[in-house]
């Protein structure tokens, strides 16, 4: 399991530094991108420095604990509370909108070169316990 684990948190970076999801399809630029250069989801790379795993004996789960996470992989608007505005900033100024809509960036899941090599894996897996002493 856990050299599963390694092969998705693999294929995850790799996937950050092409700025693409799991099926290859690239992200949308983010407005910061457009505006200052950059990559996408990599201002801080805290995100993909994030992602990690737990292995057990009979499972692997990958992810990772940061709150704005699931918005990136997902897509979906971000309302302010009440009669509140969001405040950020973009490059070197502040905005204040009453919503943001941020579209899907995903970036957890197998792409077909994931797959394969999680294939290898269990391959190499199986045959040592097979092939070892009983």
């Amino acid at each position: 399991m856990g050299g599963l684990g390694r092969v998705i948190k693999t294929g995850t970076a790799l996937r950050f530094r092409a700025g693409q999801s799991p099926e290859g399809v690239p992200w949308i630029p983010s407005r910061r991108v457009a505006e200052s250069g950059g990559r996408t989801l990599a201002l801080t790379n805290r995100l993909r420095g994030s992602i990690t795993y737990r292995a057990t004996s009979e499972n692997v789960a990958i992810g990772t604990n940061l709150p704005y996470a699931r918005i990136h992989q997902l897509g979906g608007t971000i309302k302010a509370k009440g009669d509140g505005y969001l405040r950020f900033k973009i490059g070197k100024n502040w905005v204040q909108k009453k919503s943001v809509t941020i579209p899907a960036r995903p970036y957890l899941g197998a792409s077909d070169a994931d797959k394969l090599e999680l294939i290898r894996v269990v391959n190499e897996f199986l045959s040592k316990s097979w092939d070892g002493p009983v």
